[in-house]
């Protein structure tokens, strides 16, 4: 059987890294939107995006709220 203490610790170590990420990823969004709303988005150049679609089997298939893709 593995030692109390180390799993324990091991636990401990767990939650403050999941902490951190959480908190890390807090302040990331943070900066993300502020970085966001700085920007003046209407002089840019508009950028279109053509999306080919999955390339799957299963074309033309209806979607779990039942509406066909176009």
């Amino acid at each position: 059987m593995k030692n109390p203490k180390i799993k324990n610790a091991k636990k401990k170590i767990e939650l403050v890294m999941a902490l951190v990420i959480i908190t890390a990823s807090f302040f990331l969004a943070r900066q993300g939107a502020a970085f966001v709303s700085s920007r003046n988005v209407t002089t840019q150049k508009p950028c279109i995006v053509i999306d080919a679609g999955h390339g799957g089997g299963n074309l033309r298939q209806i979607t779990s709220r039942r509406i066909p893709p176009l």
